[in-house]
């Protein structure tokens, strides 16, 4: 059941619309992500030749708010608050929205509007987001255990591809090599890991000490099943996050 609109929210940067005052007028705007390819014209060839880019677009997702203020509360104290919530802190962050419960949006607050001005002249304000896309499941925002007997099992049941999170755990003191395979797809070797190590693969962003690392970035094919398995050293512990989303 979709909430009133009175009761409804969204929450980003780790904050609720709710805290600043605003009431959603609207539903959530919605789009599905779009496939990038281009087509070209070429003399002398008939049709286009389609070029597959092979990703899907970005796309955004915007709230209409009416503001309520609170008691004593100046107009442009709240809008301060709110700008500086919004876009106080770069990069992308979790957006939830209580209309779809069990998803979330990797998104960004998109500049280009007025709040204060907003408000003032027309008692409402929209805001925008700029999303990736694909919406992410909140079941697939935890983290797994990986033993290293027998392995892990995990199902993407989803129509998009998954980019996992990987996070590698070594004993105080020590230094290990690490190798994580997929069955039947990508593997990678980590060779001097000490501490704990974080392998953002959607992002590609590695943090933690290292030598040095070999391979792909692991992935997760749409409706397939993943086994992966493990090598490394007695007390080494690792985790994924499989960050599963679909295009729904």
């Amino acid at each position: 059941m979709m909430p009133r609109k009175d009761d409804a929210y969204f929450f980003y940067n780790g904050r609720s619309s709710r805290e600043f005052g605003l009431r959603i007028l609207n539903d959530m705007s919605l789009q599905i992500p779009e496939y990038d390819m281009e087509f070209i014209e070429i003399p002398g060839r008939d049709g286009d030749l389609a070029v597959d880019n092979r990703r899907y677009k970005s796309v955004e997702r915007s709230f209409r708010c009416h503001l309520v203020l609170a008691k004593g509360q100046r107009l442009d104290q709240a809008a301060v608050a709110i700008a500086t919530w919004l876009s106080g802190k770069p990069g992308y962050h979790k957006l939830l929205w209580s209309g779809e419960p069990g998803y979330f949006w990797q998104a960004i607050h998109v500049q280009g509007v007025n709040i204060v001005e907003s408000l003032r002249q027309f008692g409402a304000v929209e805001l925008t987001f700029r999303c990736q896309p694909g919406k992410y499941m909140a079941a697939g925002d935890r983290w797994f255990d990986v033993p290293a007997e027998p392995g892990l099992t995990l199902h993407n049941r989803y129509n998009m591809v998954s980019h996992p999170t990987w996070k590698i755990v070594i004993p105080q003191d020590k230094t290990d090599s690490v190798t994580i395979s997929i069955r039947g797809g990508d593997g990678i070797y980590m060779e001097g890991a000490k501490g704990e190590i974080i392998f953002d693969t959607e992002n590609n962003i590695l943090t933690g000490t290292l030598d040095r690392i070999v391979g792909d970035r692991p992935c997760f094919p749409p409706y397939s099943r993943v086994e992966i398995s493990l090598r490394a050293s007695q007390g080494t512990q690792v985790f994924v996050k499989p960050n599963w989303r679909t295009l729904g």
